[in-house]
């Protein structure tokens, strides 16, 4: 699932030798540490200065802007729904890009909201996982939702709307379908290392050794906790 950026009523931040500044509309204050922000901003304009030459540059943002940092030796620019925020020098060089580093509780909300239970199994756009003995050569192949593999480990939340998996080992190719869309896919550390995928709303999950030997169903005949 890919989330454009956006510039919509953004801000503009003067970082100087002589001013910090910020722009709002028609507002204009000092930034001595910092501003939280109550209306809607997408996007922003950064001004900074490094041996005596203005540089400007504008970044769009996928969700609305949370709040402007100023730290000792960096600007912090901070998006609501991200785990990281926007890092620049003073002089303005990118130290870190909060881009697609969405919370996981943010990432849960943008899936469609449909009936998720089947009584019997079904394949629906089904993930399918290349699963091999080397964890770190595990992927979930690309799809028309993702234009690339996904490295499997640790684990993946899956956004869109699968039902069932097909697994494909070095020898074999199995389909499993599934009740519920796929919630989750991981690879678990226990005594040793297991593909554990989940069902959204089951507590019992699909269990696999690294060769694809299947260990426990997360099939359930009369699933009650199943949620809509």
């Amino acid at each position: 699932m890919k989330i454009e950026g956006q510039i919509k009523n953004p801000i503009t931040l003067k970082i100087t030798s002589t001013e910090s500044t910020i722009f709002i509309g028609d507002l204009k204050a000092p930034l001595n540490t910092g501003m939280m922000f109550n209306d809607e901003h997408y996007g922003f304009n950064l001004i900074t200065e490094e041996n005596g030459i203005i540089n400007e540059s504008i970044y769009s943002t996928q969700c609305s802007l949370l709040g402007v940092r100023i730290e000792k030796d960096s600007i912090d620019i901070l998006e609501n729904n991200k785990k990281s925020y926007w890092k620049f020098t003073k002089s303005g060089r990118m130290i870190n890009s909060a881009h697609d580093d969405f919370t996981v509780d943010y990432l849960k909300e943008l899936v469609p909201k449909k009936e998720t239970h089947y009584e019997e199994p079904i394949l629906k756009e089904p993930l399918r996982i290349k699963l091999t003995k080397d964890p770190k050569k595990s992927y979930i192949l690309k799809d028309e939702y993702t234009k690339e593999n996904t490295p499997l480990y640790p684990g993946r939340i899956i956004l869109n709307n699968h039902y069932g998996f097909i697994l494909i080992t070095d020898d074999k190719e199995i389909p499993y379908p599934t009740q519920n869309r796929i919630d989750s896919v991981s690879i678990d550390s226990l005594e040793k290392k297991y593909l554990r995928i989940i069902e959204d709303g089951k507590d019992l999950s699909w269990l696999f050794e690294l060769d694809g030997e299947l260990i426990q169903s997360g099939y359930i005949k009369e699933d009650r906790k199943y949620r809509i």
